[in-house]
């Protein structure tokens, strides 16, 4: 009878134990990831793994290309001028009539001028 009941009360230690360790496993996978180029960092959190289609991944990089503007206008670098352009590319950001339609982008110059119509995140987001 003395065996039993060790065994009863062992047998709950371990799925307690399981419960506490899955748990706290679930709970602390937010994590944590930085998108950088020269001065500018932007840290945005994730869950399980870094998915570029979810919401959290391009609105990270318009504050990084919004940062990058700011960059670009104190220093005029090709470099980034061109990552600039990849990203508004790479997100396919609405910007004049002609973009959507016909596939024409507007220069580095029209960007930067409307810069929080282009990259701003609470555009994206309403």
């Amino acid at each position: 009878m003395d065996e039993r009941k060790w065994t009863g009360v062992i047998i709950c230690i371990l799925v307690l134990g399981g419960l506490l360790i899955y748990c706290g496993s679930y709970w602390n996978k937010k994590r944590y990831h930085t998108l950088a180029y020269k001065d500018c960092k932007v840290r945005f959190h994730y869950y399980y793994s870094v998915d570029t289609t979810d919401m959290a991944y391009p609105i990270a990089n318009n504050k990084l290309a919004l940062c990058l503007c700011k960059t670009y206008l104190k220093t005029k670098d090709k470099g980034t001028a061109r990552r600039i352009m990849e990203i508004y590319k790479a997100y396919d950001v609405p910007f004049g009539i002609d973009s959507n339609k016909y596939g024409i982008h507007p220069g580095i110059d029209t960007i930067l001028k409307y810069k929080t119509k282009v990259f701003d995140t609470v555009i994206s987001l309403d």
